[in-house]
């Protein structure tokens, strides 16, 4: 595992397929953020003025309500902030739609936050990691919790607290849902998680 200096969690997948064609990406493997990104290591990096999020309280409560620009505004300043420790040509950035149907892997919905378990409804988020099941990989919270932005803009991947059903994941947890055809749209189900990866952002 990997831990950088605002405390963001990573866990290594071995073979991540390719990103973008312009990306340099050899598919030999990358760091996955451990889970998504909180309220609190978004404060820490964009000020917590800056914290988008409708459901705050809890500096371990996903950030959401973010939208693709501002998710791609923290991936680049954290770059910048951990130049001096990632090898040559490593960046952060948003999983691209084929990374984030390889890396979720085993998740289970019975193993999500969403309206199905372990209550009926859900009003909000939950600390992430709460579950306290991870995927094969380690990584929480890859279904539920908040839909989470991937590369290929403007679509969220994994389903939300509020996702109801086996079908809103596709039956195979391969869920998408479109965000209004924006980098700008917003929605209070909605939060992302980091890559870091090799080539050029």
């Amino acid at each position: 595992m990997r831990t950088n200096s605002i405390g963001l969690e990573l866990v290594w997948v071995a073979d991540l397929p390719a990103g973008a064609p312009w990306s340099g990406i050899n598919g030999s493997g990358g760091w996955i953020g451990k889970y998504e990104v909180i309220q609190g290591e978004f404060e820490l990096l964009m000020g917590a003025g800056g914290n988008p999020s409708t459901q705050k309280g809890n500096p371990r409560f996903p950030v959401e309500n973010v939208s693709w620009n501002e998710s791609m505004a923290f991936c680049a300043r954290l770059t910048e902030k951990e130049r001096a420790s990632l090898p040559a040509g490593w960046h952060y950035t948003l999983p691209t739609g084929a990374q984030w149907d390889y890396f979720v892997a085993d998740a289970a919905i019975a193993d999500s936050v969403t309206s199905m378990a372990p209550s009926p409804k859900r009003l909000q988020p939950e600390p992430v990691g709460s579950t306290g099941k991870s995927n094969k990989w380690g990584l929480f919270d890859v279904r539920g919790n908040v839909w989470e932005w991937s590369l290929d803009s403007p679509v969220y991947r994994g389903g939300s607290y509020t996702s109801v059903g086996e079908g809103v994941f596709g039956g195979l947890g391969l869920s998408t849902r479109r965000s209004g055809n924006s980098k700008d749209a917003k929605d209070g189900t909605g939060g992302f998680r980091v890559v870091l990866v090799p080539g050029a952002p």
